[in-house]
């Protein structure tokens, strides 16, 4: 038996294309910016990257009160993961990852945010071998924290 998943799967959308269109990236530009904010930089996702999705996950960044957004160079580089990739061949992966350092070096960020869970382990992965004291989040993670919302500790 056929499944027709089209009526499905042509409603699905990025979570940062929904906000934009619902008009939530404008609400959180009005509100008035902390005193205090994080330095984040973005990572693009290949998944998004060849989607065209690059504009919308800046401007929620841009946007959000508790976020000092700052771009990187390499952003749109791959971070190497590549789905199971990354389990088969880790030394080419890291290597591959390990590209992204210095532009995040550069940035000066204290965080780099990302829209996929997967390059959100293996940036951290690279992180922690090139012994930089940045963070990989998810953007997600960065809009609780504007709205009030306190996460678990990990």
């Amino acid at each position: 038996m056929k499944v027709d998943n089209a009526d499905f799967t042509g409603k699905v959308i990025d979570f940062t294309l929904f906000l934009a269109e619902q008009g939530f990236i404008d609400e959180m530009a009005e509100l008035p910016k902390w005193q205090t904010r994080t330095r984040v930089t973005y990572h693009d996702p290949c998944h998004l990257k060849t989607q065209g999705i690059v504009k919308e996950p800046r401007a929620l960044l841009r946007a959000l009160p508790n976020v000092e957004f700052v771009e990187m160079d390499g952003a749109s580089s791959c971070c190497g993961l590549g789905g199971t990739f990354s389990v088969y061949h880790y030394e080419t992966s890291k290597a591959i990852g390990a590209r992204k350092i210095a532009g995040l070096e550069e940035s000066g960020a204290e965080m780099i945010a990302t829209a996929c869970p997967g390059c959100i382990m293996q940036l951290q992965d690279v992180i922690n071998h090139a012994g930089l004291k940045v963070k990989a989040v998810h953007i997600l993670d960065l809009i609780a924290e504007s709205v009030g919302i306190t996460l678990p500790p990990e």
